[in-house]
């Protein structure tokens, strides 16, 4: 693993932890996560919209005051699933070079800080914390930039399609050897075989031949008796 991917996993890491550390404490304490000017970003941000009181809402309307928290505990919530999924996604497939890791946190930090960022401009509640987010979105587009797909090299992928094989070069057929491939361990056998009835073969032969060669030269020797006693007889 190179050196700007190591930078580059470690600062979209960072990023996506903080989004997780934000979304938890909006979920679990929307009253205490401070926004512009010290002021919990719930009540900052309900006053931006409506410029009423927050705490008269409260108090004449303490039922709807629970429900627009439920629903901003509910938008933390999906900002710590965001963030949780941005992390694994960074720390798994994008550590290792996946390209579509890559695409996934381009398109999933994107949408994430700018939807953020256009909530606090709507809600015009932009504080510390909110701050981060032009921050972070600087850091992961660095950190994608400096890991873009056009930067890599790659080896080709080979496929196998099922059903076809490779061509291998045109060779003599293997199959004579497979077949013989079960009979392999008989060969020492075959060469001890060899060593030591080669010399009884070689007199039985020179026997046969020896006695063959009697064979004709007798017929030959009676041949000529033959002839010679005819010839006398004449």
């Amino acid at each position: 693993m190179n050196r700007r991917r190591v930078v580059a996993w470690i600062l979209v890491l960072i990023v996506d932890a903080a989004y997780i550390a934000w979304g938890g404490m909006a979920a679990a304490f929307p009253d205490h996560l401070l926004g512009p000017g010290g002021t919990p970003i719930l009540t900052a941000g309900y006053e931006g919209f409506t410029n009423a009181s927050w705490s008269e809402l409260v108090k004449a309307s303490p039922m709807t005051a629970k429900y627009i928290s439920m629903v901003f505990r509910l938008y933390g919530v999906y900002c710590l699933v965001f963030g949780v999924m941005g992390v694994a996604i960074a720390i798994t497939a994008f550590r290792r070079g996946d390209i579509w890791a890559w695409w996934a946190l381009l398109a999933g930090n994107t949408i994430a800080l700018v939807a953020a960022m256009r909530y606090d401009w709507m809600v015009n509640a932009i504080g510390p914390f909110e701050l981060t987010e032009y921050l972070g979105l600087v850091l992961v587009y660095g950190s994608l930039a400096l890991t873009a797909p056009c930067l890599t090299v790659r080896p080709p992928a080979v496929f196998i399609i099922e059903g076809l094989r490779p061509e291998l070069p045109d060779t003599l057929s293997r199959e004579p050897l497979r077949r013989l491939a079960p009979f392999a361990w008989l060969a020492p056998l075959r060469a001890l075989a060899s060593s030591v009835l080669t010399p009884g073969l070689a007199a039985t032969r020179s026997i046969r031949i020896d006695a063959g060669w009697s064979r004709r030269h007798t017929r030959a020797f009676a041949y000529n008796r033959l002839s010679g006693a005819r010839s006398s007889v004449g």
